[in-house]
């Protein structure tokens, strides 16, 4: 930094320069890109021997991008069979979800919403998208209650049944 002082002598004006320049840094390092989603999805209980569909949301789904610069990003899912504890599976092309259909997104942050677009009706036997976002898409973004549906046929077996949804992010 360069400073000046200026020294009245009688009627003279004269300029003298004090202080020296100072050098500064700034060392920007990248982040990371995540995705997490909500631990536990519980579809409700249901009668066997009827064919139905069971709807749920994911609850909440954060997706953080401090990679910095212009880089898009697609957050994808796929699910695995939803086992059952005494008897077979149910097929995970019977479960399927609609991002599009979250009744809420936000850019947390400064972040702008505006920035993603969200997956359509898709089944998960195979990795779906869910988000993608765009080079302008940095920051913090949350996804609510983003559709889920499973559907149960007459012939599935009474049992309790488990699968993992899957979420990658690139």
């Amino acid at each position: 930094m360069v400073f000046s002082a200026l020294d009245f002598n009688g009627n003279q004006l004269i300029a003298a320069n004090v202080g020296d320049n100072s050098n500064m840094y700034q060392n920007l390092v990248t982040g990371d890109l995540t995705v997490s989603a909500s631990d536990n999805i519980v579809f409700g209980a249901l009668t066997a021997g009827v064919t139905q569909d069971n709807p749920q949301n994911i609850t909440r789904v954060n997706i953080n991008d401090y990679r910095g610069g212009s880089l898009a990003w697609t957050i994808s899912g796929y699910s695995s069979l939803f086992d059952g504890a005494v008897s077979g599976s149910i097929p995970n092309s019977r479960l399927n979800w609609d991002p599009s259909q979250a009744t809420n997104y936000n850019g947390e942050n400064g972040a702008d919403n505006a920035q993603i677009a969200l997956g359509g009706l898709a089944t998960l036997d195979q990795v779906r998208t869910f988000a993608n976002g765009s080079t302008a898409a940095s920051g913090e973004f949350v996804i609510y209650n983003a559709l889920l549906n499973l559907s149960i046929l007459a012939s599935d077996v009474a049992d309790d049944y488990n699968a993992t949804l899957t979420f990658t992010v690139a």
